[in-house]
């Protein structure tokens, strides 16, 4: 039934298999090496001053699968929407996950899906992820390919990251709010209010430190990052969405910030 660990690649790391008729996911310790993308995290990290840069990879895949394992657990007492440990092997080889349904990046990325539709299942994800913060709690890296879409509502999936390693857990939920607005950028072409309705909705509920570390970040970079937009052939979006947090969180830094009201596990 299982891989033979010299056959495991990134593409293969996690598989879907049935089980007596039930989906259910086969993931496989792995960690990729990015030597590159280390040393240019390491030199922004230093040039800039800004923990958001370090890399958050745990390096020893086993003890990574154990740490995720640990993490869906704590998720999945605290009321979110995430798979369930199934089995593993005694030294963390593998291990088997309850399915969670589809990835938003799958559901929202369908050429015949309305964009309204689009617009609310990101809006959905956007308040969801900040449910998360609200409770103290962190994904590591919410791309929209790590969340899903189920009956539940949205669930949190590939959860290997430790950025607690490098940076504090404002830090952490500041990190994680750019990289899934960086990701929904592509849809932001198609609809320029998109970026600012993700934004507030993610502001009105995520906890005060998380909204002021988003703020800092995104000022701090605007400088090196707004301009990009303007380059012919140059990549728009980490542009685009500076320059929409540095206006759509104008209201929420401490002198104007009125109340901030907590929202229960809602995902």
């Amino acid at each position: 039934m299982f891989m033979d660990p010299a056959k495991i690649t990134a593409e293969n790391r996690a598989i879907m298999v049935d089980f007596n008729g039930a989906a259910i996911w086969e993931k496989y310790a792995f960690v990729k090496s990015h030597p590159v993308v280390g040393l240019l995290q390491t030199f922004a990290s230093a040039v800039s001053g800004m923990n958001i840069f370090k890399s958050s990879y745990i390096r020893d895949a086993r003890v990574a699968l154990e740490f995720e394992a640990g993490r869906l657990a704590e998720l999945r007492n605290a009321g979110f929407n995430a798979p369930k440990v199934l089995d593993h092997d005694a030294n963390w080889a593998w291990m088997t996950l309850s399915d969670m349904g589809d990835t938003v990046a799958h559901i929202v990325k369908k050429t015949d899906m309305e964009a309204e539709h689009r617009q609310n299942i990101l809006v959905r994800a956007a308040e969801s992820l900040a449910v998360l913060h609200g409770y103290g709690h962190y994904h590591g890296r919410p791309s929209m390919r790590d969340l899903t879409l189920n009956k539940r509502g949205i669930g949190f999936i590939d959860l290997e990251h430790n950025p607690l390693m490098v940076m504090s857990l404002a830090e952490t939920q500041a990190r994680d709010a750019f990289l899934f607005l960086l990701d929904a950028t592509w849809a932001e072409r198609d609809n320029p209010k998109l970026m600012p309705l993700l934004i507030a909705h993610y502001a009105k509920i995520a906890p005060p430190d998380a909204i002021e570390a988003l703020d800092r970040t995104a000022r701090a970079l605007r400088p090196i990052l707004a301009p990009l937009q303007y380059l012919p052939g140059g990549q728009p979006r980490a542009g685009v969405l500076i320059n929409a947090l540095v206006e759509g969180l104008q209201d929420r830094r401490p002198a104007a910030r009125g109340a901030v009201h907590k929202a229960g596990p809602r995902v």
